[in-house]
């Protein structure tokens, strides 16, 4: 263990890469290895390592990759380097913004105007106001032109064209018209809709065929949660199974989504507990 080098203060860092040091010297900072030999000068006004086999140097508010041998990687400097997730970075040049790999190499061109992390090999970009989906060689495998898109779940991505949410699958086939007019997320196999209707904004359940669950004409409503869900009607809450059917009438001023058996709810300023036949306890 390094404890000193030269009066600077040391600090250890270790992981799967291995041990350094970084030394700190008059606000400069450069790294040791075990044998307390130099591999990055003490010149650098910060240093860090990430999850990756490099280090991240900064000097004079530009940000580069240093490989565990101490060698520039590239020439490149970036105005920043965020966190790596699934072996990728995002980094950000005059604006713009792209993604380099674990070992430093961009993967792709600088040119988007907004990128999101890598989750399950895929990245949501924009350019031009119109996004879609790269992969981590860089190839945009779902086109740019879309108005929004999500993350994907249940193998579903929400999708914005024309004004109207559908969902899109993985080979940017639409699994579910772009008719609503708001969408969530699935969870369990459900994902919440709206519609805009003369009535104002209604709202039901899909699935993931877009088959319509619960019929489209709350005012508002939740997610599930031990197999009932909170709806709103008009301006009072009840609560519906998953066939739709009001099984707790809508009486209520607000109501929470059930856990153990039992939900708050608040009738008339007045806030107690009720079980699932809507009984107070």
């Amino acid at each position: 263990m390094i404890e000193k080098f030269d009066g600077a203060q040391v600090n250890e860092i270790s992981d799967e890469d291995g041990v350094f040091y970084i030394i700190e010297s008059n606000s400069l900072y450069g790294v040791l290895d075990t044998k307390g030999s130099i591999i990055i000068p003490i010149e650098y006004d910060y240093i860090y390592k990430p999850e990756a086999p490099l280090f991240v140097v900064e000097k004079d508010f530009m940000r580069s990759f240093i490989n565990l041998s101490g060698k520039m990687i590239g020439s490149k400097q970036y105005d920043w380097i965020d966190d790596f997730y699934e072996n990728m970075s995002k980094v950000e040049l005059d604006d713009k913004y792209g993604f380099v790999n674990q070992f430093g190499f961009e993967v792709t061109p600088i040119i988007y105007d907004e990128v999101n992390s890598f989750c399950d090999g895929l990245a949501i970009v924009t350019k031009d106001d119109k996004k879609g989906f790269i992969d981590k060689s860089g190839n945009e495998i779902i086109p740019l032109i879309y108005e929004y898109v999500g993350f994907f779940s249940h193998d579903l991505s929400v999708a914005k064209i024309n004004g109207k949410y559908g969902f899109i699958n993985r080979d940017n086939q639409t699994v579910i018209p772009f008719v609503f007019d708001e969408v969530h997320d699935f969870h369990d196999g459900l994902a919440i809709v709206a519609k805009e209707t003369s009535l104002g904004k209604k709202y039901g359940f899909i699935n993931t065929n877009g088959k319509t669950i619960v019929p489209i004409i709350f005012d508002d409503l939740f997610l599930f949660s031990e197999e009932l869900a909170v709806v709103q009607i008009n301006t009072k809450f009840g609560y519906i199974d998953k066939q739709g059917q009001l099984v707790i009438e809508a009486i209520y001023d607000d109501a929470q989504k059930f856990i153990d058996d039992k939900a708050e709810v608040t009738l008339n300023k007045e806030t107690y507990c009720i079980n699932k036949n809507g009984e107070m306890i």
